[in-house]
Order: structure tokens, then C-alpha cells, then sequence
């Protein structure tokens, strides 16, 4: 009659803290800063090695039986120090030229994002593709457990609200993702207050 949750805190971590995890996943793209800077253990979201990884562990842990399996509120595109936010790896800079139809250097991006005044369209579609780009890892685990396992809830952790406006998360795909076949969403808010 004792029902257990999972938290695993294995998405993609809020920092490097000295580590190195390159060694240990070095097919993974690893997340990088708008300078270039890489993170050396916090994984880039389109990174098929990583994604990969990630549904294969969630798969592990959904087959012991949990009523929820959390997503931690790690699952973002912001906070991942040394890269406080977004992706601007080699892989992002290529899939965002294939989606905007040309070719984008990380210094052409860079100056359209922080450029001051009203968002470019290019800056609107940039945070677009960057959401869609963690949404697309949700799904990926979200299709892996539930496919094996539908009677596992997944649960999503949530960052502050505006860390979360910050990075146009869509709500409605990424809690459809999460619900799955289930009748509510789990979710827990940011207890940052």
C-alpha cells in the first residue's frame, strides 16, 4: 500500500562545480555560452547522445514502478553555470540556420539577441527554437516512458516564474508532454519565495 516518487536530479544539472563529465560522455554536445564557452557536465538539450541517455535512465527508473518520476526544474535553458543561458553551441547555431533558412554565426546571433530595444523577430524566433529545443527532450523522455510504462506519472519541478517567462517557455506543449495519457498534470512550483 506504500506508494514511492523518484527524483532522480539527473537532467541536466544546475552547474559544473568542478567537475568534468566530458571523460565519462564524450559523445555528448555540451552546452555552451553566447562568448563559446562550454559547460564541461551540463549536456546541450538537442544533443542526441544526451537525449538519448537521458530517456534510457528515465526508462530504468519508471520500470521499478513509481506513481510519480520528476522531472527536477534542471530542465531548462537558463541557470546552467558557467552557461547562465541558452545554448549557443555548434549544433544549436546549425539547426537554427537550417529553421530560419541560412547560415548564423554565434557572433551574428549574439549581437540580434542582445541588441537593445524591441526583440527582433530573430531574437523572438531564436527564444522559440531554444524552448522547443527542451521541449523536444521532454518529449523524447515523456514518449519512452510512457510507452513502456503508462501507469508512471511524470512530475515537472518548475524554476521561478519569470526564469521561466524569460526563456518563452510553452506551457501548454510542455504540460501536454509531462500529462501524457494521464487525466491531470503533476507539477511542482518554484518554492523560491
Amino acid at each position: 500500500g506504500v506508494s514511492m516518487a523518484i527524483n532522480p536530479w539527473v537532467t541536466q544539472g544546475m552547474r559544473d562545480a568542478g567537475m568534468n563529465n566530458r571523460d565519462v560522455h564524450p559523445d555528448f554536445q555540451w552546452m555552451t555560452d553566447i562568448t563559446g564557452l562550454q559547460a564541461n557536465t551540463i549536456a546541450c538539450p538537442l544533443s542526441p547522445a544526451w537525449r538519448n541517455w537521458l530517456s534510457e535512465a528515465y526508462r530504468l527508473y519508471a520500470s521499478t514502478g513509481p506513481r510519480v518520476l520528476w522531472l527536477e526544474d534542471d530542465i531548462r535553458i537558463h541557470g546552467h553555470r558557467p552557461v547562465t543561458w541558452a545554448c549557443f553551441c555548434d549544433l544549436h547555431l546549425r539547426r537554427f540556420g537550417e529553421r530560419i533558412g541560412r547560415t548564423i554565426t554565434r557572433e551574428e546571433l549574439a549581437a540580434e539577441v542582445l541588441k537593445p530595444g524591441a526583440p527582433s523577430s530573430l531574437r523572438r524566433e531564436w527564444l522559440r527554437f531554444e524552448g522547443d529545443g527542451i521541449a523536444g527532450a521532454i518529449r523524447q523522455v515523456a514518449e519512452t516512458v510512457y510507452g513502456r510504462h503508462p501507469g508512471v506519472q511524470l512530475g515537472l519541478m518548475c524554476s521561478a516564474p519569470w526564469s521561466h517567462a524569460m526563456e518563452v517557455r510553452d506551457w501548454d506543449q510542455v504540460l501536454d508532454l509531462v500529462r501524457g495519457p494521464h487525466r491531470a498534470v503533476t507539477i511542482r512550483p518554484c518554492m523560491m519565495n
